[in-house]
């Protein structure tokens, strides 16, 4: 009670005119204040809640992609070292080593003749020589003894060509004076067998399973992005409905599969310098002295600097093959159910069973037609462009599987020179043991064309059983 009158007998001594004090007025002047409404919400608005959502959506597709790249990444290792690893057929070694052999004899006979008609050197007095024959008598044995130690025949019957390099012979990858010591033996059998060599190579191992990982995923987000903008600008332009169902359902898809296909090219080649750099990661040897590029910034920035800039990247041999592989596979995918339902009159719901063979058919025709292009596309990737920038001082490319040593002029090049030098029969390694076949064969093919092509197919009926149990689970 005492509280309550005290307070009231403080504002009776008020006088009338008297103003109580605002808060601005305990405020400097110097800060600015702005007046909301007490009874404003601040609730975000519907614009900002789509874009958090699809950031949150993007967020986590980011995540699962990472994970399923992670968990495929030593099958796709597997598959793309397989597609760049150079194996010669017998036939086409044989055509080489005896190219060599047939010259041997001749420069044996002309060095025999030097030798016979070659005088002892004079020297002056003065000149800075020193003779053989006062150097300790054991002074060349170190060098030859290492030498030996490394080569188990002698030095005169190992192949060379005019200028005295050693050349490969046909006999077993292990005898090979030629063959780098961090590259694995030819591949035999599928990527299972790849992924063991990787395993067992000494420089590899279980790491070398997941290189190139980090730049895929990279890029697989960006090709997500980039295409759906593409395509929606291209339409925007062309005044098409971007609508969100299939080109099978629309009564004019022309348009929208024209557009779709064109917006897969054009993100593909943008985003070629990344598949580039993902297949020479995966390809390069991991041994810490021929290994070049450290990491995805460090293999851009030095194919810029070495191999005619940035154009080079874009405008190379591999440019024809990017763009036909960009292509090819959205143009089969979104056009299989335009010609099963409207080409053919088979509607799923019908007859699903001609329906998924129908389907599955023209998903292994797309296989036949993709795969080689993608088999031509890597080797090409992994080819340096040298436009005369490149100086001595660059460290080489050198790849945990032997490549081909003379380049690939183009996309119809390689195609040839795949069936030609490669197609052919050839010797089986097992178990570091050369196996020839007994009875000739052809000598071109188109095998190394399609390395890998069980583990896609296989794969690709992993996902149409998936799909068909997704079907039936909505049904």
């Amino acid at each position: 009670m005492s509280n309550s009158h005290s307070n009231s007998s403080i504002f009776e001594t008020l006088p009338d005119d008297f103003e109580a004090p605002k808060v601005q007025d305990f405020i400097p002047s110097s800060v600015s204040v702005r007046a909301v409404p007490f009874n404003s919400s601040y609730e975000l608005d519907d614009d900002l809640i789509e874009s958090s959502n699809a950031m949150t959506q993007l967020l986590i597709f980011a995540g699962f992609k990472f994970i399923v790249n992670t968990i495929a990444s030593p099958f796709v290792v597997a598959n793309v070292v397989q597609q760049v690893q150079f194996k010669p057929s017998d036939a086409y070694l044989q055509l080489h080593t005896s190219n060599i052999s047939e010259k041997l004899p001749e420069e044996e006979d002309q060095k025999a003749g030097a030798e016979e008609n070659s005088e002892p050197p004079q020297f002056d007095e003065d000149d800075d020589y020193t003779e053989l024959e006062s150097l300790p008598s054991d002074f060349s044995e170190p060098i030859l003894s290492d030498f030996e130690k490394i080569n188990s025949e002698p030095t005169s019957n190992l192949p060379a060509d005019e200028s005295g390099y050693l050349t490969r012979t046909v006999n077993s990858f292990y005898s090979d004076p030629t063959t780098p010591p961090y590259q694995i033996p030819p591949i035999e059998g599928s990527s299972l067998g790849a992924i063991s060599s990787l395993l067992s190579q000494q420089y590899e191992g279980f790491a070398s399973l997941f290189k190139g990982n980090f730049t895929g995923w990279i890029s697989d987000i960006s090709y997500l992005l980039l295409q759906t903008s593409i395509e929606g600008t291209v339409n925007d332009l062309l005044e098409l409905r971007d609508e969100a169902v299939p080109f099978v359902f629309l009564e004019r898809w022309e348009g929208q599969l024209a557009t779709n296909v064109l917006s897969h090219s054009l993100t593909g080649v943008i985003l070629s310098p990344l598949e580039i750099v993902k297949t020479r990661l995966m390809v390069q040897t991991s041994n810490p002295f021929h290994k070049k590029y450290k990491s995805t910034m460090d293999c851009l920035s030095t194919m810029t600097a070495e191999e005619g800039g940035l154009l080079s990247l874009y405008f190379g041999p591999h440019f024809l093959p990017t763009l036909l592989h960009y292509s090819t596979h959205p143009f089969m995918q979104n056009a299989t159910p335009i010609i099963i339902e409207r080409g053919l009159g088979i509607v799923a719901m019908d007859d699903p069973v001609i329906y998924g063979v129908l389907e599955f058919t023209l998903g292994v025709f797309e296989l036949l037609l993709t795969l080689p292009m993608d088999t031509v596309r890597r080797r090409l990737y992994c080819q340096e462009l040298n436009f005369g920038r490149v100086s001595g001082k660059n460290k080489s490319f050198e790849t945990v599987v032997e490549r081909n040593v003379v380049p690939y002029k183009g996309m119809f090049d390689c195609f040839y020179r795949i069936v030609v030098e490669e197609g052919g029969v050839r010797s089986k390694i097992k178990n570091g043991k050369v196996y020839k076949r007994k009875r000739k064969g052809a000598t071109w093919g188109l095998g190394p064309l399609f390395k890998g092509f069980r583990m896609r197919l296989f794969g690709y009926v992993i996902m149409q059983v998936l799909k068909v149990f997704a079907d039936v689970e909505f049904e």
